[in-house]
């Protein structure tokens, strides 16, 4: 079967997601345009894309196979990531410094390695203990709410990440992605 993750279907999925984000942190009642980079963590530069859309990327990718019954091939395109991202995994890396960069020149592997770390994310914390951040954005930083809902710092899970993700082996990877 061929990857079909950028269906309309799975397209609708992650920025439905994205509104979602949206609503929960009160963007659509502010006029501060900028409210849902400052929550969700990206800056003016583009820099950490990781939680924002590695979030979305990996929920919608998850919903999208989960629906149509495709276990093996969301196993399969989450290999296709790690493999692609081999040019950022390594134990110094650094989620929270990824770029917004054109495909073909390192966005390809933010977005990938983002996606990555959100499942390792939800896999440690839960998704809805990982959900829960969303109430506590509107009142605070996105640093204060991750260590409220998780119980470590953005910085603490960089680190146990960029661990994992590059020392893990395939068997412990699919083994996070849930059944």
């Amino acid at each position: 079967l061929k990857n079909n993750n950028q269906s309309p279907e799975y397209v609708a999925i992650h920025e439905y997601f994205h509104a979602w984000q949206k609503a929960k942190i009160g963007v659509i009642k502010s006029s501060d345009r900028n409210l849902s980079n400052i929550k969700l963590g990206k800056l003016k530069d583009g820099s950490r894309l990781w939680f924002n859309e590695g979030s979305a990327q990996y929920l919608s990718l998850a919903l999208w196979y989960n629906h149509k019954k495709m276990t093996n091939q969301f196993r399969s395109t989450m290999q296709k990531y790690y493999e692609e991202s081999g040019s950022h995994i390594n134990s110094n890396l650094k989620i929270k410094s990824l770029r917004y960069l054109p495909w073909q020149k390192g966005g390809k592997q933010s977005y990938y390695v983002s996606t990555w770390a959100m499942a390792y994310l939800i896999s440690k914390v839960g998704l809805n203990e990982y959900l829960g951040i969303y109430d506590d954005l509107p009142k605070m930083s996105l640093e204060e709410a991750f260590e409220k809902n998780y119980g470590f710092t953005s910085s603490e899970f960089e680190s146990d990440f960029a661990n994992f993700i590059s020392n893990s082996s395939r068997q412990e990877r699919s083994a996070i992605l849930g059944n």
